[in-house]
């Protein structure tokens, strides 16, 4: 993951990568790593490493809902209208 992929162009950062374990990328990076009993974060979500069980991630500052961050229309082709917003 961190050597990237040139065909679709991306590739991870180390300094924004974590792990429940003890990893380091092939130029010597160490990747950091979750303490026992702490919550893995990922994707706006939290997964508890033991219990695999998911919440949702509180994050720190202006409190946002999740409800409240992107509307979807009630009109003939909903799915399409919310396609277009999600890829804006």
């Amino acid at each position: 993951m961190h050597r990237g992929h040139a065909e679709y162009g991306v590739a991870v950062k180390a300094s924004k990568s974590l792990a429940n374990f003890e990893v380091s990328t092939d130029d010597g990076h160490s990747i950091p790593k979750v303490g026992f009993g702490t919550k893995f974060p990922y994707c706006g979500v939290c997964i508890d490493t033991e219990t695999l069980e998911v919440s949702k991630r509180v994050a720190h500052g202006p409190k946002i809902d999740v409800e409240d961050s992107l509307t979807v229309d009630l009109c003939k082709m909903p799915g399409q209208t919310f396609h277009r917003k999600a890829l804006k």
